[in-house]
């Protein structure tokens, strides 16, 4: 082998290793400008491949323990993909193109004050509590679509526009199609009943149709909601609401 030869795969083999060993810090800088600051991985260690931080920091909220291993043949389609953790048994696989945000095998939990900041007529309202996501394959489409299943558990529900603390657990079947968004909602437990359906299109406004049923014994705390239905109870005690 002529010395020319093994120099060049000298050079390969430390370009290779240069790769491979790149600092988690790294990706942390690049998610940083990526993102114009908002969002953080903090105290990273590892490699740009395989590392952890305790925390990853979205605006001004965190997800603990956050660690991650990517895919570096993802990389020669365009495409990150990427297994990421995170505190509470949160875990899912991300893949991420030009086009498409899609996780697959997800089991997270986030607050749901981090989620209403991306709905900015709900912000106002302050909700608050845990939303728990599972789906085997979801994907978000960047021109406003979604395709896929998931469950969405809404525990200890709360809003800063009302007194009782919480309202209640409620459950969320998510199904995207080509056609829309469709969102069935029932009640789990609480103090307020919530159930109904919501659709939702890309350029078309948010819709829903259902009912409320307060716990009869606490009907006076919910007065001044029950009157924003404008319609007065069923035999069952139901207000219907619809927007």
């Amino acid at each position: 082998m002529s010395l020319r030869r093994k120099l060049w795969i000298a050079a390969g083999l430390y370009g290779i290793f240069l790769l491979i060993t790149v600092p988690a810090h790294w990706a942390a800088v690049a998610l940083a400008k990526f993102s114009h600051q908002r969002i953080q991985l903090i105290d990273p260690v590892g490699t740009l491949w395989q590392g952890k931080s305790s925390a990853l920091q979205v605006d001004t909220h965190r997800l603990k323990e956050f660690a991650w291993t990517l895919n570096a043949g993802c990389a020669l389609w365009a495409t990150v993909c990427a297994d990421v953790t995170w505190a509470g048994d949160s875990h899912a696989k991300v893949r991420v193109t030009r086009q498409t945000l899609q996780l697959q095998a997800a089991q997270i939990t986030l607050p749901v004050a981090w989620l209403a900041t991306a709905f900015p007529t709900a912000e106002p309202y302050g909700w608050g509590g845990d939303a728990i996501i599972q789906t085997s394959a979801l994907t978000w489409q960047f021109d406003g679509g979604l395709k896929g299943i998931a469950h969405v558990e809404w525990r200890d529900a709360h809003t800063i526009k009302l007194l009782v603390q919480p309202l209640g657990d409620y459950l969320v079947e998510v199904t995207g199609t080509e056609q829309g968004v469709v969102l069935q909602l029932r009640t789990l437990r609480g103090a307020l009943e919530v159930n109904g359906t919501g659709r939702w299109a890309a350029h078309d406004h948010f819709r829903f149709s259902g009912s409320v049923k307060p716990d009869p014994a606490r009907q006076s705390e919910f007065t001044a909601l029950l009157n924003l239905t404008g319609n007065q109870p069923d035999a069952l005690g139901q207000y219907r609401v619809g927007f």
